[in-house]
């Protein structure tokens, strides 16, 4: 599963971006709240780890670094791109 958060100056308030699901997986969500994204997954799925990467054309993933609370993150959108996807 991966998703992409991306600072967008034209996006509306509230914004919910979804990629394709891998068969399995839980579904990642991202919502943009004002300046706001929160990315969540089902609060009752247990043994996934968040994990970001700047750039797909590298396997630099690593595990998301922020709070997390209930499955879901709040931050600031990045300057530029940010993936996220889970990792069992």
């Amino acid at each position: 599963m991966l998703c992409r958060c991306r600072r967008s100056p034209a996006v509306s308030n509230k914004t919910k971006r979804n990629s394709p699901q891998s068969s399995g997986a839980p579904l990642l969500t991202i919502t943009q709240v004002g300046n706001q994204a929160i990315v969540s997954w089902s609060p009752s799925v247990t043994g996934w780890t968040l994990q970001t990467n700047a750039n797909l054309a590298t396997p630099a993933w690593g595990n998301y670094l922020g709070t997390v609370v209930n499955n879901s993150v709040t931050s600031a959108p990045p300057p530029g791109n940010l993936f996220f996807r889970l990792k069992h």
